[in-house]
């Protein structure tokens, strides 16, 4: 098995937590001392349930940062479980003045951390790290930083699991740290290496179990580590992890993007009706049809060559002899010109013919129509996969439609869920899932 970090990340799918009960070995050790409310231990004790509730919370939404931020809190209370461990039993105003602020401290850890708000976890890491630093013999006893991959793929028949933090005092090199899995009790996994800063133990896949379509398949698991502890003897320390296998895909994306579609549209237009009457005179006059302000408006525009003569009314005279059309004489794309001749004729006794007509001019028009939309894009998802759609940012939704039937929605870039990302930028987006 690799030990290179982005081959570790990918075989990531089991969302390990810790519950972090420390055995501390000593005489008075407190995962066996039976505490009454109102005391210290009571209170740690307590303070561990909620973080625990925290990071199981964090390991369903695949929230990367909040599990790490809970391990550090959980660190941070075996680690004073272990340190103040003949204060336990005792009351608030029966501690010190260093203890009393230590039970302070860490109640204020918890509460930052059940926030859940991005800035919130960030303070909720350097506070537990804080106190773990500050805690009576901090480095004479294990400190689990952070471990490692949170998720596991599947199908991959292994992975390493990696510790990392302060171990200063290994054993005597008969005993090595080692790891049970749920259902698998009488089977020890031993650790490839053990060293002061990190510990590495191979976990079969077998141990862990069969993905499923819609939901994480979850094992308890139990590490042990020997260290040489204050009383000059071999203790344990404890850590309980929850691995949490992936389903077998993330599920499918539907990303629902803007939509612009033309079409060609054509009418007829007409202009207002020209009264020709040459009883007393000839006429012979240009007139024009010219579009409305809300023709141009909306986007009309003349036909080039479309122009026509119409006949509205004859009244009197023969075409060609007593009214003439003249034909199109100017046009542009919002006006036609168009000229016509009648003519006054005064014949023996009054019975000579004039041209008398009604016309108009008419045209075609045309535009162009665009029609916003939106369209669904379906993008199936597996696990290690990027996939970058050109659609330009305020113009898309991606719904992660998930395994378990969640179905969160996405506008912009959002990093929160190791398991299903977005990063946005102006012209197009990247969805990736775990395991790259």
């Amino acid at each position: 098995m690799s030990h290179n970090p982005q081959k570790r990340a990918a075989l990531a799918t089991i969302a390990c937590f810790a519950s972090l009960l420390l055995g501390c070995s000593g005489p008075a050790d407190p995962a066996t001392t039976i505490l009454k409310e109102g005391t210290f231990g009571f209170a740690l004790q307590a303070s561990l349930n909620k973080v625990q509730d925290v990071i199981r919370q964090a390991q369903a939404a695949g929230n990367d940062l909040l599990i790490s931020a809970g391990v550090q809190a959980q660190n941070a209370i075996v680690g004073a479980q272990c340190a103040y461990e003949k204060s336990l039993g005792q009351t608030k105003d029966a501690l010190d003045d260093s203890t009393r602020k230590a039970w302070t401290d860490i109640d204020n850890l918890v509460q930052q951390l059940e926030k859940k708000g991005s800035q919130d976890v960030k303070d909720a890491l350097t506070q537990a790290q804080t106190i773990v630093n500050v805690l009576p013999f901090a480095n004479k006893r294990p400190v689990l930083s952070s471990f490692g991959p949170h998720f596991l793929v599947p199908g991959n028949d292994s992975y390493v699991l990696h510790l990392d933090g302060n171990f200063p005092f290994t054993s005597d090199g008969k005993t090595f740290p080692t790891v049970v899995v749920e259902g698998n009790e009488g089977k020890q996994l031993q650790s490839s290496t053990f060293t002061t800063t990190g510990i590495e133990v191979t976990i079969p896949l077998s141990f862990v179990g069969d993905a499923k379509n819609d939901r994480l398949v979850a094992k308890n698991m139990t590490i042990d580590i020997p260290w040489n502890n204050t009383w000059g003897r071999t203790g344990h320390a404890v850590f309980k992890l929850s691995l949490a296998l992936l389903p077998l895909t993330p599920g499918t994306a539907v990303v629902t993007h803007n939509t612009k579609s033309s079409h060609p549209e054509q009418a007829d237009r007409r202009s207002g009706v020209f009264d020709f009457d040459s009883h007393a005179n000839d006429i012979e006059e240009n007139r024009e049809l010219h579009l409305s302000e809300e023709d141009i408006t909306a986007g009309w525009r003349v036909v080039p060559h479309s122009g026509y003569f119409i006949m509205v009314e004859h009244r009197e005279g023969d075409e060609g002899h007593d009214w003439y059309n003249k034909g199109l004489q100017t046009e542009n794309d919002t006006t036609v010109v168009w000229r016509a001749r009648t003519e006054h004729k005064a014949g023996p006794f009054g019975t000579g013919h004039s041209g008398k007509i009604k016309w108009q001019i008419g045209c075609k028009v045309a535009r162009t129509v665009t029609t916003n939309g939106t369209a669904d894009e379906t993008v199936p998802l597996q696990w290690g996969m990027s996939k970058i759609l050109d659609y330009p940012a305020g113009s898309w939704k991606a719904v992660w439609k998930r395994y378990d039937k969640a179905s969160p929605e996405f506008n912009s870039t959002n990093l929160e869920n190791a398991l299903f990302q977005i990063s946005a930028t102006g012209d197009s987006f990247t969805i990736k899932t775990f395991g790259l």
